[in-house]
């Protein structure tokens, strides 16, 4: 907790894959992110957050999205929603939306009920496949990251991403949800 107080930026286990986070406040660390995955510009971090509570706090869930988290968080689906106050954060750096998901994984929602939602991303370069494990993430990132906090395995698969910012609902990206899982959660 300390290195994300003071800035730092940390490597963090997750039910799907190894992530590397911040402050979501430290634009600095944010900066970070992007130059340790070298990852372009207009790709925007996410956020985990340990329970619903803390996801309301910086973004706006609608019925759709609220219907969505009580299907599957905790767990491995990331929603698309609008950010509560845009000029807050240090992300979204563009736009007005953000990626939220509360993680199915004890030590992290420990981690995340200390210190908020974190800005987020898959623990590797841009491109690269994602780490699953603290030693891959110290083995091909470690020496930009101020801390690694190992959790043990990951799944491997990373989270089901639904854009629900516009009119339809979109997946963005898909992964361990089903579309039969999701299918009645998308209909109005």
């Amino acid at each position: 907790m300390a290195a994300i107080v003071a800035g730092g930026v940390v490597g963090i286990p997750t039910d799907t894959v190894y992530g590397i986070g911040c402050d979501p406040r430290a634009a600095a660390a944010v900066e970070r992110i992007y130059a340790i995955k070298g990852r372009p510009a207009d790709i925007e971090l996410g956020l985990l957050a340990a329970d619903l509570e803390q996801v309301c706090r910086v973004a706006v869930m609608g019925a759709g999205a609220l219907r969505l988290a009580a299907a599957f968080w905790p767990g491995p689906l990331s929603l698309v929603v609008p950010v509560r106050e845009p000029r807050s954060l240090a992300v979204p750096r563009a736009g007005d939306t953000v990626s939220v998901r509360v993680p199915d994984h004890g030590l992290l929602c420990d981690l995340l009920r200390r210190t908020g939602p974190l800005a987020t991303s898959s623990a590797n370069r841009h491109g690269d496949p994602a780490c699953t494990n603290a030693a891959e993430v110290e083995a091909r990132l470690g020496a930009e990251l101020d801390v690694i906090l190992d959790g043990g395995p990951a799944e491997g698969r990373a989270s089901t991403i639904i854009d629900l910012a516009q009119a339809t609902p979109r997946v963005l990206r898909s992964g361990p949800l089903t579309d039969e899982q999701l299918r009645p959660y998308l209909r109005d």
